[in-house]
């Protein structure tokens, strides 16, 4: 049965138990207030002397005050949470700046704060890029003589070639047979 049809079945089951709730049941939908769009900003700044990222919450543009704020780095295979805190009376939540986190060659993060809806407010997410992240720097890899590297170790080299090398002599000497009972067979 599908959704519709068991939907259909349970109405009609409910109607013949009780009569009476097929004659209670609302006819009008009732209707959504939208929810205001609160505007989400981050920004880097510094509190005694240590870096922290900062995220303002405004909705129709007036401080939210105790919002829970989440605050994301951008990582290969997802977000990587840094923390949460809720705002204060003007607005802002703040959480340690990730400087030990890695950023690659360039030193640059994709930072995110988000804000999830709620009854009063929707839902919002701003990401930006800082720099700051310890820098990752490419370093030239020398890889070792091994079966999975791109050079196979000598021992074996010598191995295989010693093996083709009798494989491709013992056709030679096979050749050369032929050739001789050919040459006397016919004089």
């Amino acid at each position: 049965m599908t959704g519709q049809t068991l939907a259909i079945v349970l109405a009609l089951l409910a109607a013949v138990a009780c009569p009476s709730f097929a004659q209670t049941a609302p006819t009008t939908r009732p209707t959504l207030t939208p929810t205001p769009t609160p505007t989400l900003t981050i920004s880097r700044s510094l509190e005694e002397g240590k870096a922290v990222l900062v995220a303002n919450l405004r909705a129709n543009g007036k401080p939210v005050e105790d919002a829970a704020i989440q605050f994301y780095a951008k990582r290969t295979f997802g977000d990587l949470k840094l923390g949460e805190e809720k705002t204060l009376e003007d607005g802002t939540a703040a959480v340690a700046f990730p400087k030990d986190l890695p950023a690659g060659e360039n030193g640059i993060l994709h930072l995110a704060a988000e804000f999830k809806a709620t009854t009063a407010l929707a839902g919002a997410r701003v990401e930006q890029t800082f720099a700051g992240g310890r820098v990752i720097k490419s370093q030239e890899i020398t890889l070792p003589r091994a079966l999975w590297a791109p050079q196979a170790p000598l021992v074996l080299l010598i191995v295989i070639g010693a093996v083709m090398g009798g494989v491709w002599a013992s056709y030679g000497y096979v050749v050369l047979q032929i050739l001789r009972i050919r040459r006397g067979a016919n004089p």
